[in-house]
């Protein structure tokens, strides 16, 4: 089994020619040498972006910071769909309230 943490970073005009546009592909790119990756900081538009690019032999789990859950940044579980199946998902945060979103 391979597992890889990966910071995606924001999506941010700022970074200019690192901007995810002109990054997304390269990341996409990096999950192949992995089983297993585990991303942060990820916009739901980049989780999509790379789900387009991966296609169907990756899925993920996801759960946004904000109280619909698909807002704002994601901490994401992806792995290979012809080589792992999902017997349960769930997300919890460090917090006093652990089961409540934010």
């Amino acid at each position: 089994m391979r597992v890889m943490s990966f910071n995606l970073r924001y999506d941010t005009p700022q970074d200019g020619e690192n901007r995810w546009e002109k990054r997304k592909h390269m990341v996409a790119s990096a999950f192949h040498r992995a089983d297993i990756v585990a991303t942060q900081e990820g916009l739901l538009h980049q989780l999509d972006d790379l789900q387009t690019s991966l296609g169907k032999t990756w899925t993920k789990y996801s759960v946004g910071r904000s109280k619909g859950g698909h807002e704002n940044e994601h901490c994401a579980i992806w792995w290979r769909t012809d080589r792992y199946t999902a017997v349960h998902q769930n997300s919890f945060w460090l917090s006093p309230t652990p089961s409540q979103i934010g």
